[in-house]
């Protein structure tokens, strides 16, 4: 099979390429730069310039041209800051880009499209009395796209949208996941977590469900693509043994008070003009959420094994070394620490006596 990536160079897209190559297809990739995509496939696919937010400039007449399928991984996730409002942000990069370009693909005789969405369209089926996608632009966006893209489905034109969770691992030039949860739980004493969970896989492991998808699921749907269920306490620990030398400990954030959290920052952010993807008001209804499923099924469907949380993990936290201010403020906060339980262990003697 001939395989289109779009996204082919990012964090998902990469290995998605790799995973390809790997099962035997011919891959053809749209990029930005041919140059600095050479640098990570060399002459193991064929390279199309292009750039999507000039949608109009794109070759199409050529784009297509001996080319079976498409594989989505493009768009922009929740950690992206928006520009203005933050639904007509969200929805310029994750619709309006992904479905012009799948009807084009449609139009020039595609048989199959697979689209990257995101876990939270699933869960905003599975949990609709929390409203996810009426309250946060980016999650409106993401089941905007999944069911745009399922209505250009018909009996020639298999679309499946995969729903993808929390992804570990790396990827050439591109910044660890994660990293300001990492660097929480190397500075701060104690640790401070949270009721709820997610569900977590390798980017490793995502990319040969995604190959799957395209291999093996013969209508059109959505689907969960996931692996290992952890609460957030359990990624706390995971973390910190990696990162600390010795066991710090964990508390738990109470539900009530982590609302009540969530408003001050909300308005922090009325008072400052940003916008986010997530609206704070409501944030902490999907922090709190048990974000798990039963990804068994899906595996056997597409084929992929997981099990390599742990291995993504640790390549995760290794590409996100200690920095040197983190070390010191870490030094700084033992100081502080140490020096203040002293203190107050002095003062009970004092007031003994």
């Amino acid at each position: 099979m001939h395989t289109l990536v779009i996204g082919g160079t990012g964090f998902i897209g990469f290995h998605i390429v790799k995973r390809l190559l790997e099962q035997g297809h011919e891959v053809s990739l749209l990029c930005r730069s041919n140059n600095s995509a050479k640098q990570l496939f060399n002459d193991e696919v064929r390279y199309i310039e292009g750039d999507l937010n000039l949608f109009r400039d794109l070759p199409f007449d050529t784009l297509f041209d001996g080319i079976d399928a498409v594989i989505y991984a493009a768009g922009v996730d929740e950690r992206t800051e928006s520009i203005g409002d933050p639904y007509i942000f969200f929805y310029k990069e994750n619709v309006t880009c992904c479905i012009n370009f799948i009807e084009k693909a449609k139009q020039h005789g595609l048989k199959k499209a697979v689209i990257l969405g995101s876990m939270f369209s699933y869960f905003d089926q599975q949990q609709p009395a929390l409203n996810l996608s009426k309250h946060h632009p980016y999650i409106r966006s993401r089941t905007t796209q999944r069911d745009h893209a399922l209505a250009l489905a018909d009996k020639n034109f298999q679309v499946n949208v995969a729903e993808i969770p929390f992804v570990f691992g790396t990827s050439p030039n591109h910044s660890a996941v994660a990293k300001r949860m990492i660097n929480y739980v190397r500075l701060a004493t104690p640790l401070l977590s949270i009721e709820g969970g997610i569900n977590a896989i390798s980017v490793k492991s995502l990319a040969q469900g995604i190959v799957g998808m395209l291999e093996h699921i013969d209508v059109s749907c959505a689907l969960p693509i996931g692996d290992k269920n952890l609460s957030w306490v359990e990624l706390t620990e995971a973390i910190s043994q990696l990162v600390n030398e010795t066991p710090k400990p964990i508390k738990i954030i109470q539900s009530n008070l982590l609302t009540n959290l969530s408003h001050v920052g909300a308005h922090l952010q009325d008072m400052m003009g940003l916008q986010s993807g997530l609206d704070q008001h409501h944030i902490s209804d999907i922090i709190k959420l048990e974000a798990y499923f039963d990804s068994q099924p899906i595996k056997d469907q597409l084929h992929y094994e997981g099990g390599d949380f742990q291995a993504a993990l640790e390549e995760t936290v290794a590409a996100n070394p200690e920095s040197a201010i983190i070390s010191n403020m870490q030094r700084s906060v033992d100081w502080i620490s140490d020096n203040t339980r002293n203190f107050l262990k002095g003062l009970g003697d004092i007031m003994e006596k």
